[in-house]
């Protein structure tokens, strides 16, 4: 199954969330299996996103400057090469093994309309007549 990387990486953050709960064995199994096979994705990412935000956030000597949002500002004139390489980032297509759920495998589970778009792309239900 194909992803964006970014949707690894919010995958990464929910999976972190579930890591602290009591879960079905065979439903931990798959959710083991998948953060493993995250893990050297996320890791770029995130090795990247550091590598931009010291590339392209303003700092001064106490760290890098905020602006009104709590958001790093970004150095004057260098906007546009950030977005662009921050998109670019976030569209890479990772290769992970095709794991998926049933709704009925997670409905012992509780998961916010967040949690489950994120999890959308893991979740196969039968098509009708099945």
């Amino acid at each position: 199954m194909k992803i964006k990387i970014f949707e690894a990486v919010e995958m990464g953050k929910l999976l972190e969330k579930l890591s602290k709960m009591p879960i079905d064995v065979q439903i931990s199994y798959k959710f083991a299996k998948i953060s493993l096979s995250l893990k050297n994705d996320i890791d770029f990412y995130q090795n990247q996103y550091i590598k931009y935000l010291k590339e392209f956030g303003l700092q001064n000597e106490e760290g890098f400057v905020l602006n009104e949002q709590k958001n790093i500002k970004i150095i004057p004139g260098k906007e546009e090469e950030c977005r662009n390489n921050f998109s670019k980032l976030n569209s890479i297509e990772i290769e992970i093994p095709d794991i998926y759920f049933t709704l009925d495998e997670l409905k012992g589970l509780k998961f916010s309309i967040s949690d489950m778009k994120i999890l959308t792309p893991f979740i196969k239900e039968p098509l009708r007549g099945e």
